[in-house]
């Protein structure tokens, strides 16, 4: 999706479902009514619509966590990108005309505390976190150093914490 462009590239009444999914780090967060406006839009009459999301920021941290946290949000300001405008989700789905069928949220764990399913969780936080090092000592005033050495640190505050992430999953009709 190109933000700086209006809509979708689709005709009205397009297709019979839409999908999209983890996009809360890529739309600024006044962009989310138009897109999920042009959800509407492209979603015939009687169709389904699916929403994925995953917000970038951990839950239930320690102050690891925190700060990691904070280099994120800093990304997120640069770009004025809020990654929790994601769980207004339903309310813009209803501002669209459209129906929320299900509204359901879940927590993705992090760390070898919670098995295979955690470990591939943490396995996803680390080699974020160490790609966009960079962007996070531009917009974050931290340096290299301290993000490999909260690194090491954060695996055992998150099983410690129990930190995750927290998933939302949007499901909603076109009335005919």
């Amino acid at each position: 999706i190109d933000t700086s462009e209006p809509g979708l590239r689709f005709e009205d009444n397009t297709f019979d479902f839409v999908h999209i999914q983890f996009l809360c780090s890529a739309i600024p967060a006044d962009k989310w009514p138009a897109l999920i406006k042009e959800v509407a839009r492209v979603c015939k009459p009687g169709g389904t619509f699916e929403i994925t999301e995953i917000s970038a920021l951990m839950r239930n941290t320690g102050p690891l966590g925190d700060e990691v946290n904070s280099w994120y949000d800093g990304i997120g300001r640069a770009r004025s990108v809020e990654y929790d405008r994601v769980w207004d989700i339903p309310n813009m789905i209803q501002d669209a005309g459209l129906a929320v069928e299900t509204d359901y949220y879940c927590e993705f764990p992090l760390g070898e505390g919670h098995k295979e399913f955690g470990r591939e969780g943490w396995a996803n936080l680390f080699s974020l976190t160490r790609s966009l090092s960079p962007r996070f000592i531009a917009t974050s005033n931290v340096t290299q150093e301290r993000i490999d050495e909260v690194l090491v640190q954060l695996h055992d505050e998150i099983i410690e914490y129990r930190s995750y992430w927290k998933m939302g999953f949007f499901v909603g009709s076109k009335p005919c």
